[in-house]
Order: C-alpha cells, then sequence, then structure tokens
C-alpha cells in the first residue's frame, strides 16, 4: 500500500515535527497560518482525488499495460489502471492519515496538523496519477505507466496505429528497421491468445518496431492492404511490404523477423 513517494512524504513530515519539537504553539503567532495549511492542503489533495477520478471515467483509455511478475501476468486498460493506483493511493493517504493522528494528537495535536499537512502536500507534488490528470503533465518518461514502486511492471511495448497518417509516420520514423504491423479484432480469439506472444516478441527483438491496428477502429487501414482476415501480420521495411503471415503461430512471425533483420 505505501509507496516510495508516500513513504518520503511521511518521513519529511516526521522530521518537520521534530524540528519544531519545542515551539510554544499556544502562544505561537504562526498557529493560524498552521491550521490555514492544514484545511488547505486537506482541501487539495480531496480535490485532485475527485477530479482524477472524474477524467480517468471521462477519458476511458483502453490502451493495454502488461503487469507481470515471475508468478503473476496481468493484461490491464490504462483507465483501469490508473483508477486502480488512484484507489491505492487514497487508502494510503487514509492509513497515514489515521496513523499521524493516533501517534500525535494526544500528544500533540497541533504537531499532527503539521505532519499530516507536510504528508498531504507531499502526495499532491508527487503523486503521478494526479500529474498526469489533473497537472496535465503526460504519462511519458517517469510518469509512463506503471508507476510506483514496481519494477518488474512493464508497459506494454506494441503501440496502437489507427490512421494511415500514423502509420506513414512511424514507418518514416523506423528508418531501416523492420516493422512489423499486427492486424486484430477485439471479438478474434486467435487474436487475443496470440497478443501476449506477440508482446514477448517485442521484448526480444528490440530492433524491430512493433504495431498494432484493431481492424474495425481502423477500417482504412485494413482496406488498404487488403486484410480480410485476422489475425493477420504485415512486415515492412524502409516503407515496403516485405512479406505478410496470415493465422501466424508465435514461431511463424519469429521466423519472419529473422528472415528480414538478417538474423537467419
Amino acid at each position: 500500500m505505501f509507496d516510495k513517494r508516500t513513504i518520503q512524504s511521511a518521513a519529511f513530515g516526521l522530521l518537520l515535527v521534530n524540528l519544531t519539537q519545542g515551539v510554544d504553539w499556544a502562544n505561537s503567532r504562526y498557529l493560524s497560518v498552521v491550521f490555514a495549511v492544514f484545511y488547505a492542503s486537506l482541501a487539495t489533495i480531496l480535490t485532485c482525488y475527485v477530479l482524477s477520478r472524474k477524467r480517468i471515467l471521462d477519458a476511458n483509455d483502453q490502451k493495454e499495460i502488461i503487469i507481470e511478475t515471475d508468478d503473476f501476468k496481468e493484461v490491464i486498460s490504462t483507465s483501469r489502471y490508473d483508477f486502480r493506483h488512484l484507489r491505492q493511493n487514497m487508502l494510503a493517504y487514509l492509513a497515514g492519515t489515521t496513523i499521524v493522528f493516533v501517534l500525535y494528537v494526544g500528544f500533540n495535536a497541533v504537531q499532527a496538523l503539521i505532519m499530516h499537512s507536510v504528508f498531504s502536500i507531499g502526495l499532491i507534488a508527487t503523486d503521478p496519477i494526479f500529474k498526469i490528470h489533473v497537472f496535465k503533465q503526460k504519462g511519458v518518461g517517469e510518469l509512463a505507466r506503471p508507476f510506483g514502486s514496481a519494477p518488474l511492471f512493464q508497459e506494454k511495448r506494441v503501440e496502437e496505429l489507427k490512421s494511415i497518417e500514423e502509420l506513414d509516420t512511424n514507418l518514416k520514423k523506423a528508418g531501416k528497421k523492420l516493422v512489423m504491423i499486427d492486424f486484430y479484432a477485439e471479438w478474434c480469439r486467435p487474436c487475443r491468445n496470440i497478443a501476449p506472444e506477440v508482446e514477448e516478441l517485442a521484448g526480444a527483438f528490440d530492433n524491430v518496431c512493433f504495431y498494432r491496428v484493431d481492424v474495425d477502429k481502423s477500417n482504412e487501414l485494413a482496406t488498404k492492404y487488403g486484410v480480410s482476415k485476422v489475425p493477420h501480420f504485415i512486415f515492412f521495411k524502409e516503407k515496403q511490404v516485405v512479406s505478410q503471415v496470415v493465422g501466424a503461430t508465435k514461431n511463424k512471425l519469429s521466423s519472419a523477423i529473422l528472415e528480414h533483420t538478417g538474423q537467419k
């Protein structure tokens, strides 16, 4: 429940509490400031939570992410992943708040408010969900999902293409690299079965660019390349079609990749 950012925020709050240990808060001119910061941080983090939840639901981002460890594997949509992460962070926030007040309120209520305020501000400033959905930062780099204290997790490696323009841009960007396009449909069981194997190939061949096209959502791409059955894999090199495989298995795809990358 508690990731690195949560622990760091709590630790900084604890340090600040210890530094203000000798202050007579009852007679301090800063007492009103402490209460103002407490109420502001509480209102802000609740607002960030509500706004993030609304924007996650509104976005309904169905781009898929693979969550994988030695004994666990899950494919999950970006929206569902974000919503789960938001819920976990709020549970951590509530648990941290409870711990702060249980430890300090009977001893020194003002110090409890200080630690809670620092804890809240730390979460607001560092939470990737808030950064993406509230502060509109792009979910790339250190904000690329999955984030948090899960180093074994990996983001899905096969990017979705939705238009001819996107395909042309990525073929140009690939240069002399081999490009493999997976034409699929959500209702197609063989497509779903081979999707994890395509992800494994994308992890194994970092000199190959992998993309996916949903034929129902990007009919213009399917029509342009004569795709009538799925799964259908088309290989490009220097923007030219060099091979096609229909109803593929992982071995057939591996063989095609090896052949066109000169590794066979």
